[in-house]
This record gives C-alpha cells, structure tokens and sequence, in this order.
C-alpha cells in the first residue's frame, strides 16, 4: 500500500449538504508564506536527547525509499528542548514544492497506519512551534516570599507518586513559574480534574492557552466575543467576498471569542489574511471592542492567547452570574450564622456538662475517700476490741488464779500484773471510744451523703450509729480484714502472761488451796 499523491489539489471536505466542485489546478504560492504546515509526531523514542529526531529520521527515510512523496524530519528548535530526552519531532512535506495543506491533512491518517507498530508513535497536526503545549502544564507562585524550589519540589514528589512521567521541566525565577512537559496525553486533563494543593503555597496552575486545529492552515479572528452574530456575519462576508465555495466550514473557540475557518484553497487563504477585514460596520461594534486582524490559527497559538481577556457572551450573563453568586453568599451568610448559633449553643452545653463532671467527680472523690477512711476505722476498731476482750480474759484469769497460788510473793506478783493489765486496758478502751467516735461521725456523713440505693445495698437506711460498737454489731458490714502486727503482739503477751501465771507443781505444798483459802 501506498500514499495516494494525487497532483491536482482537492480541497477539504464540506460540512454542508451541497458538494461544489473547486478548481483544482495548483497554486505557485510560496511555502514561506504560510507558517505551520508541519505535523508532530509524538512517543518517540526519549532515551537520550536527539533520540526523538533521530528515531523519526530513519522512519522518514524507510518512508521516503517507497514513496512518491518526500517528507523531511525536523527536530525542536527549543534550547531547553536540547538539553532534555524528549519524545517527540515535527515532520514536513519537502515535494511537491508547493502549498498542499490536503496532502499533509491526509498524510496524518496514512502515517499512523503505517507507523501503528512503532510503539505507540502518533501523528497530529502541528499546533504551535516549539514544546508541545498538549502535553505542557505550568504552576505560577503567587507570594514572592515564597521559595519556587520549594513548590517545585512538591510538585516533582506527587507527580512521582501518581506516576505521571515528565520529559522535561525547567523554572523562571523571574516569572515565577514552573514548566512540565509530560509523556502521556492525558496527564493535563488529570490535573484539571484534580489539581495538586500544598497547604502553605498559593499558586495558580494553568496550560498555555491554545486552539486546537482541525486543518492545516485555519484562519482565525480573534476579540468577537462581544459581538452578537459574529459568526454568521462573518461566514457572509466571506462567501460574499471569496465565492460561494470559499468557506467550507467555521466555528467558534476560546468561550466564543475567537472565530475559525477552514477556507477552500490556500489562495484564498491569502487573500483574506491580507485583505482588510471589512466584515463589521464600525459604528455597530460594542464600545471597547474591535475585532483583530485575520490571522493563521497556528500564528495565533504561537502568540498565545493570553494576551486576550476571558470573556463571557454577553455582559448580561456576567451581571446575571454576578446576582446569583451575590443570592449565593447572603444564603451562606445565613446559614452561617444559624451554624454559629447551634455552635454556641452546643458550646454552653459542654460548658455546663463539664462543670457537672467536675462536680460529680469531685463529688465521688469524696465517698471514695470518705469510704476509705471508714474502712480502716473500722479495721482499727475491730483490732482495738480484739486486743480490750485479749486484756478483759487475762484480768479475770489472774482474779481466778490468785486464791490458788501457795504463797503471797507469787500472790502478789500476779495483782501486780492485773494492775499493768487495767492499765493496758482502759488506755485501750479510750482509744477505742475515740475510734468509735471517729467510725460514727463517717457513718453520719454516709447517711447524708450516699444514696438511697447505695444505703439500702449497705444496710444504712434509717439506722442511727450504735450507741456501743462491737465487731459484731457495726451498722457497715466490715471489709475484709488482715491480722495487724499490733495484734499479734497482743496475742503473743496475752500468751506470755498466762505462761507467768503458771506455777511448778514439784515446788508446791500439798495444801496450798487450803492456805491459799485461809490467806484470803
């Protein structure tokens, strides 16, 4: 299969129902011209720098070697371009040597097939000169006190993160921007969907502004968005200036601020490109707003279209667009306001909930201390009745023994221990009373303070404290008790005393009842 080269021109193809025939003879003019009859030709191979050209040259020349036609290879002409391993070249039609915009329109379906196991080569019409703006995003910091590195640094992280490849990228301190240029073709509409954000950085993120072209050698005017009917005013004006045939198809772009035209024959592209434009009556224009001069679609995007403010159709829509964001903003002020007052009302609420916390907390802290201290009174006051019953037993056992012993040292020895012994035990005794006036006092606050229901659970409900306390008898039900070092001491003296009491039976007379009973 070849290229069908046809030598006579055919014009591009009509939209409209009728099919006017167009002479075809060819046209002397000049490739010089015209600018950006060229195509692109993209995933080359990027392994070094120069490898794209260099891999699209040796496809031209296995093209060349078959075909009628000659294609030549050019390389980006871009420094930056250079010095980076970018992937793609721009190819141009070097015979015929004349303006054939049908040829290089026909060729990009034709090379694609024939080039569709290239892995993934793809041939497009040429939209601007230089670095491919389909595939280039930029990033402008807007505070200056901010680093361009910096963003530039987070940019190249999530770019890394979510695998966008980058074939080159380069920074403008003065500008303060930052240039990317990727591999894949859908990386831009990516981050329009989904723009990156960095807490901390203002910045803008944008694409070079251009117009995607449907023909070699479009034509454009540009700053008709203001104008009602523009595009029909001018579709007349140029099948009334050019011929019936002349216009084969139109449309507007850049929020219908521009308007294109794919016209029938190069000369006749000339023709308007140098023609003054007298589509519009002057004294009908807009105020502020007059039309450009007809231009090529590819000089326009080679400018750029930033120079050119982003209009709405109408000032009337803006004004509308304006009434409605302003009814927008009251409604959130509304709601704002009914938000801060639920918010306020639920910050009182906290307030207040947390001061009852505090106050049951507090609260609790008490009767767990309260508790506390109760139950070691009541431990202390256990041990004390242990050691008053201890002492009670030994007074009485000596008062028993004492009729009994066999001579009066011994008698005497033993009264003198029951008085150590009453002693011992009225000291224990106060001690117990004030322990048992310390237990009363707590039961006291028990009964103020806990409950119904933790009173009815420790068996406290109308109960006053008992008038003469024993383990036996507390209004509480004592804790758990442990035997106290104090208590085994008592026990082991009580021990102790019971053994002095004792008396050898071998050094004893026989009848020392009977003088123990006539001695008292």
């Amino acid at each position: 299969m070849s290229f069908n080269f046809d030598k006579n021109y055919k014009p591009p193809p009509q939209t409209s129902e009728r099919a006017e025939k167009i002479d075809s003879t060819t046209t002397s003019l000049s490739n010089a011209a015209f600018s950006g009859l060229e195509l692109i030709v993209k995933h080359l191979d990027h392994s070094a720098p120069g490898s794209a050209f260099q891999h699209l040259n040796n496809l031209v020349k296995k093209f060349n070697e078959t075909e009628r036609i000659r294609l030549v290879a050019k390389p980006c002409q871009e420094w930056s371009a250079t010095q980076n391993p970018i992937d793609f070249a721009f190819l141009a039609v070097s015979q015929p040597n004349e303006i054939r915009p049908d040829i290089l329109y026909n060729l990009i379906d034709y090379l694609n097939g024939v080039w569709k196991d290239e892995k993934g080569v793809k041939v497009e019409m040429k939209v601007t000169s230089g670095w491919d703006k389909t595939r280039m995003a930029v990033f402008r910091l807007e505070t200056p006190n901010q680093s361009l590195d910096a963003l530039k640094s987070k940019l190249d992280s999530t770019f890394k993160s979510h695998q966008y490849r980058v074939q080159a990228t380069w920074t403008n301190e003065k500008a303060r921007k930052v240039w990317y240029v990727f591999l894949d073709d859908d990386v831009c509409q990516k981050l329009r969907d989904n723009p990156p954000f960095f807490p901390g950085f203002t910045h803008q993120r944008g694409q070079d502004r251009f117009i995607l072209p449907t023909y070699p050698l479009e034509v454009t005017v540009n700053n008709v968005g203001e104008i009602p009917m523009a595009r029909n005013i001018l579709d007349a004006y140029i099948t009334r200036t050019y011929g019936d045939d002349a216009l084969r198809w139109s449309r507007l772009c850049d929020n219908d601020n521009v308007y294109c035209a794919v016209l029938s024959h190069p000369s006749i592209v000339q023709a308007f490109l140098d023609d003054p434009c007298l589509a519009f009556d002057p004294r009908r224009l807009p105020p502020g707003h007059v039309p450009s001069d007809p231009r090529l679609l590819y000089s326009l995007n080679c400018a750029g279209l930033s120079e050119f403010a982003f209009r709405d159709r109408s000032t009337q829509d803006i004004n509308v667009h304006h009434a409605q964001t302003e009814s927008h903003i009251h409604r959130l002020q509304g709601e704002l306001s009914s938000v801060h007052g639920v918010v306020s009302t639920l910050a009182e609420q906290y307030t207040q909930l947390t001061r009852e916390m505090m106050t049951f907390r507090s609260e609790k802290d008490k009767q767990e201390a309260a508790m506390f201290l109760y139950n070691s009174l009541l431990s202390q006051v256990n041990a004390s009745q242990s050691r008053i019953d201890n002492l009670s037993t030994n007074t009485n056992l000596m008062m028993m023994m004492i009729p009994v012993m066999p001579s009066p040292e011994i008698q005497n020895q033993i009264l003198q221990q029951r008085n150590d012994l009453n002693t011992q035990l009225r000291e224990e005794q106060a001690k117990h009373d004030r322990l048992q006036d310390q237990l009363n006092n707590i039961q006291v606050y028990f009964q103020m303070k806990l409950p119904d229901d933790m009173k009815m659970q420790m068996g406290m409900m109308d109960f006053p404290p008992p008038s003469s306390p024993s383990p036996s008898s507390q209004s509480l039900p004592p804790p758990l008790m442990t035997t106290t070092p104090q208590g085994d001491d008592d026990e082991q003296e009580a021990d102790q005393v019971e053994r002095g009491m004792l008396v050898d039976d071998t050094g004893a007379p026989s009848d020392c009842l009977v003088t123990g009973q006539s001695s008292s």
